[in-house]
């Protein structure tokens, strides 16, 4: 059952509880920059303790906002969620590493899992080998892929992955992350954020 998405604040401390998804990003924005940039301050602590579920769609925007700001010098803190299995997501996807790498260590990745964690790439070079990667564990979780189909979903891919490094000015590069959802049924999710100048406008 679904918790409703609560957000707070408190000095620096913002607080995200509750289910968070794409639909509640602007808002955790906003109370960002009204932390920042009208309260004046050069950190933030985001407590997720609370919170039940959290979506890439999500969690990798805010992870590109975050490492854009970190290189004006904001600096963040992270306080996981309660929940175990909502604790081991953050680390498993590299949430907890993009929001604060001083205390989460990147995860390993894994050449036999179906899931690939959150990864940045700001080179052509890196764009190519995350998705020569991601079409692999692709491969992986839908073994009998039509062919065409598969043609298109490359094709649109690299095509919005490369948009990010031709077209967004976004200084920290781009984030990708293939979710697994449904196995069985091979339902998966492709998330690919960057930090542009004008995504918080």
């Amino acid at each position: 059952m679904s918790k409703p998405f609560l957000l707070g604040r408190e000095r620096n401390r913002i607080t995200i509880a509750g289910d968070f998804g794409i639909q509640d990003v602007r808002k955790v924005f906003a109370v960002i920059h009204e932390t920042v940039e009208i309260r004046g301050h050069s950190d933030i602590d985001f407590d997720f303790a609370l919170c039940t579920a959290a979506f890439s769609s999500a969690m990798l925007p805010l992870c590109a906002h975050v490492m854009r700001l970190r290189e004006s010098r904001i600096d963040f803190q992270l306080t996981l969620p309660r929940e175990e299995r909502l604790n081991r997501l953050f680390r498993s996807t590299g949430w907890a590493h993009f929001l604060c790498p001083r205390d989460h260590d990147y995860p390993h990745r894994n050449n036999l899992s179906r899931q690939l964690p959150a990864a940045c790439y700001s080179t052509h070079e890196e764009q190519e080998s995350l998705l020569n990667e991601l079409l692999e564990k692709l491969l992986s979780v839908i073994p009998n892929f039509n062919r065409s189909a598969f043609a298109a979903v490359e094709w649109a891919l690299n095509e919005i992955s490369d948009n990010v490094l031709n077209h967004s000015d976004s200084s920290i590069g781009g984030l990708l992350q293939l979710s697994v959802f449904d196995l069985a049924r091979h339902r998966v999710e492709f998330t690919i954020p960057d930090a542009a100048r004008g995504a918080p406008a």
